[in-house]
């Protein structure tokens, strides 16, 4: 199965990806605001060894980000900057952002990798962070990429990623985390190579004179000498406690006795935070804070809304001056956000003493979320509140729109925040969990999500292009079966689906194309070009473009199987257009068939090695979400592309490797099979060394001979044409050649001619 069909008011497109919309206060850098200098940290970083990876980690509250503002501030290079959060944990997601963000470097920056990153099925690590790493390689200016609070992270996938990027970025960038925990990268081994700089707790402790500029100098407290010394002491550093320590003592007589009971460490920030800062503030301040802690970023608009009522923007100004509670995140001071510990702090009070009001913050807050279409924070909102159903049947409303765009993670995420009973009580939601494992791999979860989905009654309206969820389970089951080698199956569940339609729908050119597909692959040609005929038709009808890539793709590969070689070229010369037009990546599982035959014409041409080096990415693209009956031919055709290089051993472990996959298959069909035996039958035929004819039989060309080897077969010239990789008409313009020059006037008497001059056994 191929899928490849706003957030917050501040937008920005991805660089060359179209439709795609990502928030801009992500990847803005650090907002000028006053700082505690930090010159000798700042030293390290600016003018530090060059190295791949600076790694700045501490909890909550160490001023990281504070140190990296002050690095940015003096260092002379770029900047790219991106602000991580939870919902980074998808993979595309995360790299979209990434390449925006770079983009703010250098425009060249995403030309090609954004379109890539948009390839239905796409492998990030191996097909897009190389077009992104050559695109950084080509910039001539040094640059450093932060990547904030990268503790939010815990994809797997993302950290492979990411570390495959510190592996190969180019000498001119920079990747600068920082974090909360140390995460799971090659640190050790970056460390043995004097590539990594390390910024610890201990390393970003105020020292004394650090907290006499901020408790002296900035807040305009009177203190001994001894008084800092000792809240350095009792906070052991931790800027944010002497920063709490600080609000504190604003208009207070007893410092001294203040200090001497002052528990700065972290276990006891709550209850300071408590009972100092938030019941100094003005009940409405306090209400305001509490009631927008549920927000990840804060806009006077959507502050109203949460609070019910008006004024915000006022509110927001006189937070950001009497305090760093607030930071802002762009020059207009139109968007902010909490610091992240006092923000945590904040929604912990929220929770404990009026669990009431921070349900119906989290509801305002999805309300006015929804409205612009920014579904993932509304969703998260919408759960937090306990609106589950709404949630489920935003969701529902939602998830193709994003699986189209690869965010599959996002969407397996939203499902996971619904409680089992509405997520497995929905069969929208459960044809959207077997459209995500198909489209992830998770063919073992499929078969039971489809049996939901025809089981279990919506909870509303499909937004999908589905009818219902039997319908859509109908449909379903044609591509799990494809995708598991059961074409017996997908031939039953697609012939199920069409008569089985109630109404048209987008979905049945899916259908079509895997009914098409197996029963070509079944032996039945001329019923399976029709059906593939038919998934073109429909796919043209509704736009439909993704399907209609591969139903091109792999209509071409069945004109070349069956030798028009004319037919095939034009399909598969259509699709690689519009794959390219859409702005695809050029190898993909959606052109993988228009490959292979591409690569039939370069074998058939006598360039077997372009053709060789052409298959081997068809097979590398083929294994990541590809049927294994598409998948075992692609390393047939490889295997015979190796073998016409004269490398046997190669096109041997192609075969093997084929047969294993075939062998995996409860119904490969025949098709397949028949091919993997007449490759594995040529492999192992005795090549002889041919005794040059007379002149009178005349010289035979290496395809010649090539056909006239196979004319000694059972094969027909339309099969010995597919073996060949070239056209029926070909095929019958070689036999007249090899009759005229053997002398002979039929095929048995050409087989029997060649032999007896030992051209063949």
């Amino acid at each position: 199965m191929i899928l490849s069909w706003r957030k917050y008011g501040v937008a920005v497109a991805v660089a060359g990806a179209s439709g795609v919309s990502l928030i801009r206060t992500k990847v803005h850098g650090p907002i000028p605001r006053a700082l505690v200098p930090r010159p000798a940290l700042v030293e390290r970083l600016v003018h530090g060894p060059a190295r791949k990876l600076t790694l700045i980690r501490g909890q909550a509250g160490w001023g990281k980000s504070s140190v990296l503002a002050g690095w940015s501030a003096a260092d002379p290079r770029a900047f790219a900057w991106l602000a991580l959060d939870r919902g980074d944990n998808d993979p595309v997601r995360f790299f979209m952002y990434a390449i925006e963000a770079l983009h703010t470097v250098a425009d060249s920056v995403g030309e090609r990798s954004a379109s890539v990153l948009r390839t239905p099925g796409v492998n990030i690590v191996d097909q897009v962070l190389p077009v992104l790493i050559n695109e950084l390689d080509a910039l001539s200016e040094r640059s450093v990429f932060v990547l904030e609070d990268y503790h939010a992270i815990d994809s797997a996938e993302v950290h492979e990623a990411v570390a495959y990027l510190l592996d190969h970025t180019p000498a001119s960038l920079e990747l600068a985390l920082s974090t909360r925990v140390e995460p799971p990268l090659p640190l050790s081994r970056l460390r043995g190579r004097g590539e990594l700089l390390e910024i610890a707790a201990a390393d970003l402790r105020f020292s004394t004179t650090d907290a006499h500029t901020l408790l002296v100098a900035h807040q305009g407290l009177v203190l001994e000498h001894s008084d800092v010394v000792r809240l350095v002491e009792r906070t052991e550093g931790w800027p944010a406690g002497l920063y709490l320590a600080a609000l504190s003592l604003a208009g207070r007589d007893d410092a001294r006795a203040f200090i001497d009971a002052f528990a700065g460490d972290d276990r006891n920030v709550v209850d300071y935070l408590t009972t100092e800062v938030l019941a100094g503030q003005a009940a409405e301040t306090r209400a305001f804070m509490l009631a927008t802690s549920v927000l990840d970023r804060l806009c006077a608009p959507l502050c109203d809304q949460v609070v019910g009522g008006a004024g915000s923007a006022a509110v927001l100004r006189d937070i950001e001056r009497s305090n760093s509670f607030l930071i802002a995140l762009d020059n207009r001071r139109e968007w902010y956000r909490y610091h992240h510990l006092f923000g945590e702090l904040l929604r912990n009070e929220l929770l404990s003493t009026d669990p009431a009001a921070a349900a119906t913050a989290n509801q305002r807050a999805a309300i006015w979320l929804r409205g612009r279409g920014l579904v993932s924070e509304a969703i998260s909102h919408l759960v937090a509140a306990g609106e589950v159903e709404e949630a489920g049947d935003l969701v529902a409303s939602s998830w193709l729109r994003f699986a189209s765009s690869g965010e599959h993670e996002t969407v397996r995420t939203w499902l996971g925040l619904l409680p089992p009973a509405v997520h497995e009580g929905d069969s929208r939601l459960c044809v959207a969990s077997a459209v995500v494992a198909i489209v992830t791999g998770r063919l073992d979860e499929v078969g039971r999500w489809i049996d939901r989905a025809a089981s279990t009654p919506a909870g509303g309206p499909f937004y999908d292009g589905f009818s219902s969820g039997a319908a859509a389970a109908d449909c379903l089951r044609t591509v799990h079966a494809w995708l598991l080698g059961d074409l017996t199956a997908c031939r039953a569940a697609g012939e199920a689906a069409i008569l089985g339609a109630k109404e048209r729908s987008p979905w049945d050119a899916v259908t079509y194309t895997w009914l098409g597909a197996s029963l070509f692959w079944l032996g039945h040609e001329q019923e399976g070009q029709a059906a593939l005929r038919e998934a073109v038709e429909r796919c043209r009808s509704a736009s439909f473009r993704p399907p209609w890539i591969h139903c091109l793709s792999m209509l071409s590969l069945t004109h070349h199987l069956q030798g028009d070689q004319n037919a095939a070229r034009a399909c598969s010369e259509e699709a690689l257009a519009m794959s390219a037009r859409a702005g695809l990546n050029e190898y993909s599982r959606l052109t993988a068939a228009a490959h292979i035959t591409r690569a039939g014409s370069l074998t058939g041409a006598g360039r077997a090695e372009e053709a060789r080096g052409e298959l081997q990415r068809v097979v590398e693209v083929a294994h990541q979400g590809s049927g294994p009956v598409e998948i075992a031919h692609a390393q047939v055709a490889l295997s015979m592309a190796t073998q016409a290089t004269g490398d046997a051993a190669a096109a041997r472990a192609f075969l093997d490797d084929a047969r294993s996959v075939v062998q995996g298959c409860p119904n490969p069909g025949p098709v397949v099979t028949a091919s993997l035996h007449r490759a594995e039958s040529r492999l192992t035929a005795p090549r002889r060394v041919m005794q040059p004819l007379s002149p009178v039989l005349g010289d035979f060309s290496e395809r010649e001979l090539s056909v006239l080897r196979l004319l000694a077969s059972s094969l027909s010239q339309r099969e010995i044409g597919s073996m060949l990789f070239i056209s029926f008409n070909t095929v019958k313009t070689h036999s007249k050649s090899i009759f005229r020059k053997l002398g002979v006037a039929t095929r048995a008497d050409a087989v029997a001619r060649a032999r007896e001059l030992e051209l063949i056994r």
